[in-house]
């Protein structure tokens, strides 16, 4: 829940919040990521 928080904070996330990694929060991670300049995977880390 606190990356799908976060990501809503930043703009990325705009799905209800849930803590389940569905294809809403995999696509707001990826556009992050994209963003961020960093690789674009469907893991979450530290790093990210």
């Amino acid at each position: 829940m606190a990356v799908q928080l976060r990501l809503k904070d930043l703009g990325y996330f705009k799905a209800k919040v849930s803590g389940i990694y569905n294809d809403d929060l995999k696509h707001a991670v990826h556009r992050f990521q994209r963003d961020k300049h960093l690789e674009v995977k469907n893991t979450i880390t530290r790093e990210d």
